[in-house]
């Protein structure tokens, strides 16, 4: 239902090439994505063992995260965290037990600078009675880094965390909802920020009416926090909730034009210039739920809305979206197909709305299947979880991976550059970087003009610098830093040469740091 961070190279580098070449007109998109591989997983209790997140690394490695059910031994079930090669071979695995035969889940994983990954979940549920929030950072190869558990009204108030996303700078956003009977309010959305080193910098919650529970989060360019769920048990409507990195309320806006029906927001992706994809579900007379992707600006106006009814008439729900390397988005979810069975279904749509390609996945056991995350790799690869049920075996975690090549070229009035040659490589000094800035290096060895972009950690472009450039072997271009914040960066680029041929530079990582 969740999330897992973007990841950026395949989306700059075709930028660049139509940036690079002059190509005006559409943007490639994928026609149809090639299955790779399936993996799962179903613990020796055969109980109800389910993948609820999912994040790729800039190296293609793939966290997966969510729960197993251990009766056999005597701990019901259990957080499950697992990372897997890009050709789907486990490397590690690692559980969590909060205390006993309580219920812990693993309910989202993120990606910071640095290839450690932060989850979120909740620990020590018992049937809406009690259960924390529970925030946990690995480093890239399992071991535990830190672990913070949050309930501060006592082990008898449900808390649940539901979903987590990091900042360039490592700060950790986590949400999901806490009980407050005691202010006679029911469930309330909650939101936590973590610094890097696991402090609680601030909280903050919100009161709609009854049952209202925060379900998504991402970060901006702008270091805005994004945050959706829904109030009054989705009876009040889906909602969407920006906040500043202090936690002050920037705006709240309503994503669904029904109220009074079960509405809610499940699933966020943020885009470069600060807009929106929120996905969920909408109630819809004489068809059920229905799957709804909608896209917002920064400033909270909505662009566009799409709907999907499946064919029971029934509940047709998106669960997670995700950028991948053409541009486009892939929608995530479930549809019923009978009235009472599942399928996958994932849709991919370009920005404007446009629907690219559909594709559902039959159950191996006709039952209750939903896809729960997606994630995007750097090579048009795209990652989906969830579960399936298996006659004898319950749920079982279920991971596929695709590739979405680009379509070919062939009756179109656009024409693509050359592909382009890599150069020997790039990088900044003074490192780290002090503003009001400093220059990038590399060689240029014939005139011609070269495109440099800042790109954060989670793929979104901050600053883009155009400059002619004579031929050097130790070509040099003034990077300002004066408006990029301090943290962790990538530094990428073309050149293109008089003779329209386009060399690409390798990345380099940098670090822009000290007083402004």
């Amino acid at each position: 239902m969740r999330r897992g961070s973007w990841t950026w190279t395949g989306i700059l580098s075709l930028i660049a090439l139509a940036l690079g070449a002059g190509v005006s007109g559409p943007a490639f998109s994928c026609a149809d994505p090639t299955f790779l591989w399936e993996k799962s997983y179903n613990a020796p209790a055969n109980g109800v063992d389910e993948a609820n997140g999912v994040v790729i690394d800039s190296s293609g490695n793939i966290f997966v995260v969510g729960s197993e059910t251990r009766t056999d031994l005597a701990e019901a079930s259990n957080w499950l965290v697992r990372k897997y090669d890009a050709a789907g071979t486990l490397l590690w695995s690692s559980t969590y037990n909060y205390a006993g035969a309580s219920v812990d889940v693993a309910e989202e994983v993120a990606l910071d600078s640095s290839g450690n990954i932060v989850v979120a979940g909740f620990a020590n549920w018992v049937s809406n009675a009690s259960g924390s929030f529970v925030t946990r950072k690995y480093d890239t190869n399992g071991h535990l880094l830190w672990s913070r558990t949050y309930n501060p009204l006592g082990v008898n108030d449900d808390h649940m965390a539901i979903a987590v996303d990091v900042d360039p700078s490592g700060n950790a956003y986590v949400v999901g909802y806490e009980d407050r009977a005691d202010l006679g309010q029911g469930p309330n959305w909650r939101i936590l920020k973590y610094s890097s080193a696991g402090a609680l910098v601030w909280a903050t919650s919100y009161n709609g009416s009854s049952q209202d529970q925060a379900i998504d989060v991402r970060t901006d360019p702008s270091g805005n926090v994004i945050v959706g769920g829904w109030v009054n048990g989705g009876t009040g409507g889906w909602l969407l909730r920006k906040y500043d990195s202090a936690g002050s309320l920037v705006w709240s806006k309503a994503g669904s034009s029904v109220t009074g029906t079960p509405d809610a927001c499940y699933g966020l992706e943020t885009t470069s210039a600060g807009g929106i994809y929120a996905v969920g579900r909408e109630s819809v007379g004489g068809e059920g739920m229905n799957w709804l992707v909608q896209k917002w600006d920064a400033g909270g106006n909505l662009l566009w809305s799409r709907s999907h009814n499946g064919p029971a008439n029934n509940n047709d729900i998106a669960k997670a979206v995700r950028i991948i390397a053409d541009g486009s988005i892939v929608v995530v979810g479930y549809e019923m197909f009978n009235g009472s069975n599942e399928n996958w279904l994932m849709k991919s749509y370009d920005s404007n709305g446009a629907l690219l390609w559909s594709r559902t996945i039959a159950p191996v056991t006709p039952e209750y299947d939903e896809a729960m995350d997606v994630s995007s790799g750097s090579d048009g690869s795209f990652v989906v979880v969830g579960y399936d049920n298996v006659a004898g075996q319950n749920h079982n975690w279920r991971i596929q991976k695709y590739s979405c090549p680009l379509p070919s070229n062939s009756g179109s009035s656009i024409t693509p550059p050359p592909a382009p040659t890599e150069a020997k490589g790039m990088y900044v000094y003074p490192h780290p970087l002090k503003c009001p800035g400093g220059n990038a290096v590399f060689e240029m060895e014939k005139a011609g003009t070269a495109t440099l972009r800042i790109v954060n950690m989670r793929g979104q472009v901050v600053k883009t610098v155009t400059r002619d450039v004579a031929a050097s072997p130790r070509a040099e271009v003034f990077l300002d830093c004066t408006l990029v914040k301090n943290g962790a960066y990538l530094i990428q680029g073309e050149l293109k040469y008089a003779d329209g041929t386009t060399v690409r530079l390798k990345p380099y990582k940098f670090v822009v740091a000290g007083d402004r």
